[in-house]
């Protein structure tokens, strides 16, 4: 293996890749799905027996984990392993400057999303890409990853590719996106599938929330329990409007948070708890005690009540964007 892809779990995560092998034309490598969390361990793995290059996609840094990365790195590059990363989550400076003093190519853009910092740094090496192609993949993508939903492939692409979705699933979009195709019959295949799903479980969430809100910071806050059938994103929009919140916090059971606001800068709260993100969505991924995970086998309340009250602690970390 000459290459190795570690992307995210997610549609711009798979496309960032798929679009990657496209404008590179690399044909020997491998793929990885991670979350930032988990990327110290992934690298960990290849430390003995390492490829030739490491390419890394929408995976911003964690501060839980990032010295464990940094460790990881310098021993790649010390066997002489090629590294590059590109990414559009919010980097602190001494992030950088670790990573590229360590020779890591590192490619940053706040203003798009995965795919698109792949788009603008990785096409000079294919210059024959589709303009079609690429204008209706990156901004696809784009609308829906950073919640604008102003392209008509967004609400489908996000529904496209879910982390829950299976290995092999991930592999066929990735494989599909790189042979230059951003739309197939496949594709519509699994969102029609994926919008049934979903308007079963919106109906039923629609007769109960299930949210419990608060007051912290001066903001209004609600913490739901994740819906299995139901996009993150949309699940937060939902919830924030139908709530009146300035912040939405959505919990799986394993201590995934996703933290979602309009108008709430909720990346510091995420870093806090040790993860990351944007301005307006992010997240972390904490640790459930034992007790807590016993008892929500009985009800999610004590789950969603547990998280609400860590919420409170930090909520100091939570500003209006502009302020």
């Amino acid at each position: 293996m000459k290459n190795l892809l570690i992307t995210h779990t997610d549609m711009d995560g798979v496309a960032s890749a798929g679009l990657y092998l496209h404008v590179t034309g690399i044909s020997d490598y491998k793929v990885l799905y991670a979350e930032p969390y988990m990327l110290n361990e992934v690298l960990k793995k290849f430390i003995v027996h390492p490829p030739k290059k490491i390419a890394v996609f929408d995976i911003g840094v964690n501060p839980g984990v990032f010295s464990q990365v940094l460790d990881a790195v310098v021993n790649l590059r010390a066997k002489g392993v090629e590294i590059e990363w590109f990414d559009h989550h919010v980097w602190e400076a001494e992030w950088i400057k670790s990573l590229t003093e360590r020779g890591i190519s590192l490619f940053l853009e706040r203003e798009t999303c995965g795919v698109g910092v792949v788009a603008k740094h990785a096409l000079s090496k294919k210059l024959n890409a589709s303009p079609d192609f690429l204008e209706n993949l990156v901004n696809g993508v784009c609308g829906g990853d950073l919640w604008r939903f102003d392209h008509w492939l967004s609400p489908f692409y996000i529904r496209l590719v879910r982390r829950k979705d299976p290995v092999y699933w991930k592999n066929i979009v990735l494989e599909t996106i790189s042979r230059g195709i951003y739309w197939d019959k496949v594709f519509e295949e699994k969102v029609l599938e994926e919008f049934e799903k979903e308007l079963e479980e919106l109906s039923e969430l629609s007769k109960n929330m299930d949210v419990d809100t608060f007051e912290a910071n001066g903001f209004k806050i609600g913490v739901v329990q994740v819906k299995e059938d139901v996009e993150n994103s949309f699940l937060a929009s939902l919830v924030l409007s139908r709530c009146g919140l300035d912040v939405a916090v959505i919990v799986s059971r394993d201590g995934k948070l996703s933290l979602r606001s309009r108008n709430v800068n909720v990346r510091d709260l995420a870093v806090a708890l040790n993860g990351g993100g944007h301005l307006r969505a992010s997240g972390a991924k904490i640790q459930i005690p034992l007790t807590v995970k016993m008892l929500t086998t009985l009800s999610r309340k004590f789950l969603v009540e547990y998280v609400a009250g860590l919420i409170k602690e930090n909520a100091s970390h939570l500003k209006r964007l502009g302020d």
